[in-house]
């Protein structure tokens, strides 16, 4: 009963604020020119300065206190923490909760750690016009309080740990992290999903690279990026070593999809990056001898033959020159397999007289008996016999084949 009466009392002291429809806790101090929303509420013992504006489901907890003409968005949870002048709170901002740590007792339980001294004395201080991005979080000190210096301005979703210390006129964006205990100097920027482990310390005038991870302290000012983060000269190096490699290995993954015109045009920018790229020569011979059944290209033109007449040494030697060059054992590419064959098939077609032969009728002869209707390949025989013969191109090879007599029996 005496629980109840005492609930009863608890609630009898919050009242509508009569600007805006909000409720506040008589005991707060609160200024005659205030907004508050519907649905926000305020607690006992807050501070809210001259022009003040409180967003719809707001909660401002217990002795926080805010600065003449800020901004509080809607469901912003403040607690623990005092707020300067003339900033801006974005919708979705949590300040002044306990910060993230634990440890392990000696039975394996996990356990959270107190914090150190009274809990109203350790706070969130965040400095005057500063500006705070939407579903951001800033957590209070456990031995120290967490500073946020004037001026400074922080991008949505960014997660501030406790203890952390930063300077004034810095720049947060989006997705940035920050451990515990770190120190960040005045004037630094931390480029988007920034990370800083706990304990380290960052000079002022620094700023960091996009997906930098920052860990050990940064004592000189200047530009750096890279994961560990290193001084810009030297990770932007880092980065053009690395795209050559990353461009080939999406020629390798446009040839899986049968893009060999992709693939060359990967290879040639990995080429254009870095020429002396390991293996890149034998890349782009194994896709240029993948992509030459495609363009129905002649066995000749597979071991990059331009003569058809040419002798059987120079087809031997031009095929050891491509599978020296294409052996999958050699070759790192997954293409050198299949161009390996596909030189193995030229070079027994070629090497061979008799293959090579009927071949070459096969794909030049034919050709050029269809080149008209005055050709010598499709005109009758001149004393009028109703049967076709064919006057043969002498062989390049040495021998030549004669058709059989369509009137011999025998």
């Amino acid at each position: 009963m005496l629980l109840y009466v005492s609930d009863i009392e608890s609630r009898q002291q919050f009242q509508k604020w009569h600007n805006g429809g909000g409720i506040f806790h008589q005991s707060a101090c609160i200024d005659s020119t205030v907004l508050i929303e519907v649905g926000a509420i305020v607690h006992s013992k807050a501070v809210l300065g001259a022009n003040v504006c409180i967003g719809s489901g707001t909660v401002v907890g217990p002795a926080v206190t805010i600065g003449q003409s800020t901004n509080i968005g809607f469901n912003v949870a403040l607690s623990n923490c005092i707020i300067g002048d003339s900033c801006i709170i974005h919708n979705g901002v949590c300040i002044g909760q306990d910060g993230f740590g634990f440890f392990v007792d000696e039975h394996g339980n996990m356990l959270k750690k107190p914090q150190v001294g009274d809990p109203y004395l350790l706070n969130a201080r965040i400095g005057n016009h500063v500006e705070i991005g939407a579903n951001s979080c800033i957590d209070r000190g456990s031995w120290r309080d967490t500073v946020i210096g004037d001026h400074s301005k922080i991008d949505n979703l960014v997660q501030i740990g406790h203890n952390v210390a930063i300077g004034k006129s810095c720049m947060l964006c989006g997705q940035v992290g920050i451990a515990g205990s770190a120190t960040i100097g005045d004037y630094v920027t931390l480029g988007g999903r920034v990370a800083v482990r706990d304990h380290v310390s960052i000079a002022s005038k620094v700023r960091l690279a996009a997906n930098s991870c920052v860990f050990k302290d940064i004592t000189e000012p200047g530009d750096y990026g890279g994961f560990p983060a290193v001084p810009i000269h030297e990770w932007r190096r880092q980065v053009a070593n690395q795209i050559p490699g990353k461009a080939r290995d999406a020629a390798e993954e446009y040839l899986k999809l049968q893009n060999v015109d992709m693939a060359i045009k990967q290879l040639k920018a990995a080429k254009d990056f870095n020429g002396n790229l390991p293996n890149l020569d034998d890349y782009f011979t194994a896709y240029r001898v993948h992509q030459l059944p495609e363009m129905k290209s002649t066995r000749y033109d597979i071991l990059a033959i331009t003569d058809p007449e040419v002798d059987n040494i120079t087809i031997k030697k031009q095929y050891k020159r491509l599978a020296l060059m294409l052996h999958p054992e050699k070759n790192p590419s997954i293409a050198a397999e299949g161009a390996f064959q596909i030189v193995q098939s030229a070079r027994d077609v070629l090497a061979n007289p008799e293959k090579r032969e009927a071949y070459y009728r096969r794909s030049f002869c034919s050709k050029k008996s269809k080149a008209g209707s005055n050709s010598s390949w499709s005109q009758p025989r001149a004393d009028g016999d109703s049967n076709f013969s064919r006057a043969r191109k002498p062989s390049p090879f040495g021998f030549q084949k004669t058709d059989p007599d369509p009137n011999n029996s025998s």
